[in-house]
């Protein structure tokens, strides 16, 4: 009893000394100068989906960069916010997460026909990155970080120009790939979390925990996967994308809105692209576009101002046409002749047509089983087998011509599809 008495003294002594020093260490603390305080080596930020964002002060100063505090500026989802009014969120929070560096104004919306041949905005993140802002920033980090390392992590072996070893490739799948890229996760749980909708949520948490690197079944050789038991989660973010895409990134009014926004910049811009200069890169942002988007809605000298008038107030080209099942089967092409008959009789001012088939679509990757072999995920998902490509074919009217033009096409849509039929047969 006595050898335990002496023990609680003891450690009561203990306690009451350690209390003391963390107390005086506090005080001394407190009235230390300022200059002399141990500076913050890891930081952190709100988010609403992963909660906080943590970095270091490395990562630290590439997020004060230049291009990346341009994303503060660039809408993440261009014009969804007309249909989704909670999408106004930006591709700065999203890129906190995967360091995605440039974008055009109004993201993806514009890319295809108003920058010069040969560019799209993962060739003007090649350029950023390799770009002696940044390279200084690179060359400043502990230990310091090849350019051309960093490229090959944010393109992948598809877009950035370089040769890539096998575990290069890995690491940059992890970032972009099409299957569990962390630049898909976020950006699927962002979006609908802004949109306000449910689509493009899927159970995360676990599938980042089966994440493993495996075997692939035929090669052998290394590849992204998952666990068994995450495979019902790789499941639910295919779904997920394939939901969202249909309701959200492909919504009508969003696609013709961003026609129009097109047909605004080849009139805005100067020679009607977008610069791919660095320093003009830079300085033009969605602040400066919806600036001029806005002035010339309300004035017809402005250039722009009949695709301006069309996005500001809401005055936009409505659906006439879309993508039909029983029509594709007598005409694979019917909604280009719907569109091209549509355009002869309307005339090309009063027309506009949308078409996109989703690129890829093969949701292959090794899956660890019970028994330790790896196996193609799909021998094992019917899911995954029976998640159909995504594809639209939207053709658009003015809205003074609605009405004409459903009248029009009730009359003349089976002559249009089988006559369009039978000139794909000649």
């Amino acid at each position: 009893m006595a050898q335990v008495k002496m023990s609680k003294s003891l450690f009561h002594e203990k306690v009451t000394l350690l209390m003391e020093l963390i107390i005086c260490a506090t005080l001394c603390a407190s009235d230390m100068p300022k200059s002399r305080k141990i500076p913050k080596s890891e930081h952190e930020v709100r988010d609403p989906i992963h909660i906080f964002i943590h970095f270091d002060s490395d990562e630290r100063r590439v997020i004060d960069s230049r291009p990346l505090q341009r994303l503060r500026h660039i809408h993440q989802l261009a014009l969804t916010y007309l249909i989704y009014p909670g999408t106004t969120h930006k591709r700065f929070e999203h890129s906190l997460g995967v360091m995605d560096l440039a974008h055009l104004p109004f993201s993806h919306a514009a890319e295809d026909k108003l920058l010069p041949e040969g560019w799209n905005h993962e060739r003007l993140t090649k350029e950023i990155i390799l770009s002696e802002e940044m390279k200084s920033i690179w060359e400043a980090m502990t230990p310091p970080l090849r350019p051309e390392d960093i490229v090959k992590l944010a393109l992948g072996p598809r877009k950035a120009g370089l040769k890539f070893s096998r575990w290069e490739t890995i690491l940059s799948e992890i970032i972009v790939g099409d299957a569990f890229g962390v630049d898909r996760i976020d950006y699927l749980l962002r979006d609908s979390h802004h949109a306000g909708v449910s689509y493009g949520r899927f159970d995360h948490h676990r599938l980042l925990e089966t994440l493993r690197i495996l075997p692939t079944p035929a090669t052998r050789e290394p590849a992204l996967g998952v666990e068994y038991g995450g495979l019902q989660s790789a499941e639910a973010l295919v779904i997920a994308r394939y939901l969202i895409y249909s309701q959200v990134y492909f919504h009508s009014i969003r696609r013709i809105c961003d026609i129009h926004l097109c047909d605004f910049l080849a009139h805005w811009l100067s020679g009607g692209k977008f610069s791919t200069e660095l320093e003009s890169h830079l300085a033009i942002t969605d602040n400066e576009v919806t600036t001029a988007l806005i002035s010339a809605a309300f004035d017809s000298s402005k250039p722009g101002h009949e695709a301006a008038r069309r996005i500001i107030r809401r005055e936009h080209f409505r659906v006439m046409y879309e993508r039909n099942p029983a029509d594709l089967a007598v005409n694979p092409e019917s909604a280009s002749a719907i569109f091209s008959a549509a355009e002869k009789h309307f005339g090309a001012e009063s027309v506009r047509a949308d078409k996109y088939t989703q690129r890829g679509g093969s949701y292959d990757f090794p899956v660890l089983q019970r028994d330790g072999d790896s196996v193609s995920s799909l021998a094992l998902s019917e899911t995954l087998k029976a998640i159909p490509i995504f594809a639209i074919d939207y053709v658009f009217v003015e809205p003074e011509k609605r009405r004409e033009a459903e009248k029009w096409l009730e009359t003349n849509h089976d002559v249009i599809i089988r006559e369009g039929r039978a000139k794909e047969d000649e």
